[in-house]
C-alpha cells in the first residue's frame, strides 16, 4: 500500500519506518536510491536491516535511503515471520543470523537453523541444501520451534518465504526472477535458490 508523501509523493513506507532487505520502498519515479536501496523493475528496495529516511531537500528528486539500525529489541515466538542472514550450509541445514522479527530490527545476535526437512512443503526428501541457500543470502522465514542450543527452528515451506537477496558465487547482489532462480545483478548468471514469493507489478497509487 503506497502512502502520499511530502510533495504528492508515493511511497509504501515513511521516514522512520524499520525495514529489512527485500522490502519495498517507494516508485523509482517518486524518489532517487540513496544507501541501503536498490532499484528493480520501476521500484526501489532495501538491501539492509536499518531505518527509512527520506531527504526532500535533494534535487533534482528526493532521496530514499535505509539507515542501520540495531538497537530493538524483539524476541521470537512461534509463528513469527523473521528475516535472516545465511552463515553456512551443509547438506543438511543451513544456520543463519536473525535479523528482524515481524518487521522489527533485531540487535543481531539471535541464531537460528534451517533444516532440510523444512525448506519446501512438498518433495522434502530432494531438496537440496546447496541449490536452496548459500552464505550471505537473506532469507524470510517462519519460527517453527524455539529451538535448542543451534538456536531457533525455522522453515520456508511457504510460498512467501524464502530468498529474499542473495549474495552469487562471485560476491554480486543476486535479485529474483522466479520461485527456484535468482539473477545477479553484475553478471546477469542466473543461480538455483529456494525463493520467496516474487512480486512483478507494482500497485497503482
Amino acid at each position: 500500500v503506497f502512502r502520499i508523501l511530502g510533495s504528492g509523493r508515493m511511497a509504501a513506507v515513511t521516514n522512520g519506518d524499520a525495514v529489512v532487505p527485500g522490502d519495498r520502498l517507494c516508485l523509482t519515479s517518486d524518489f532517487c536510491a540513496g544507501e541501503g536501496t536498490l532499484a528493480r523493475h520501476n521500484s526501489l528496495y532495501s538491501t539492509m536491516t536499518g531505518i527509512v529516511r527520506t531527504d526532500f531537500s535533494h534535487t533534482p528528486i528526493a532521496q530514499i535511503s535505509v539507515e542501520r539500525q540495531k538497537k530493538l529489541h524483539h524476541v521470537p515466538k512461534e509463528g513469527a515471520v523473521v528475516v535472516c542472514k545465511i552463515l553456512n550450509v551443509t547438506q543438511r541445514q543451513a544456520k543463519a543470523k536473525i535479523l528482524s522479527v515481524n518487521g522489527k530490527v533485531l540487535p543481531d545476535q539471535l541464531r537460528g537453523v534451517i533444516r532440510k526437512e523444512d525448506v519446501r512443503s512438498t518433495e522434502r526428501d530432494s531438496v537440496d541444501m546447496f541449490n536452496s541457500f548459500r552464505p550471505g543470502d537473506f532469507v524470510r522465514a517462519r519460527v517453527i520451534s524455539l529451538g535448542d542450543s543451534q538456536g531457533y527452528t525455522l522453515s520456508t515451506a511457504e510460498n512467501e518465504l524464502g530468498v529474499l537477496l542473495g549474495t552469487s558465487d562471485n560476491g554480486g547482489l543476486l535479485l529474483p526472477t522466479s520461485w527456484c532462480e535468482m539473477e545477479c545483478a553484475d553478471t546477469r548468471i542466473r543461480e538455483k535458490r529456494k525463493v520467496a514469493k516474487v512480486v512483478h507489478s507494482v500497485p497503482a497509487p
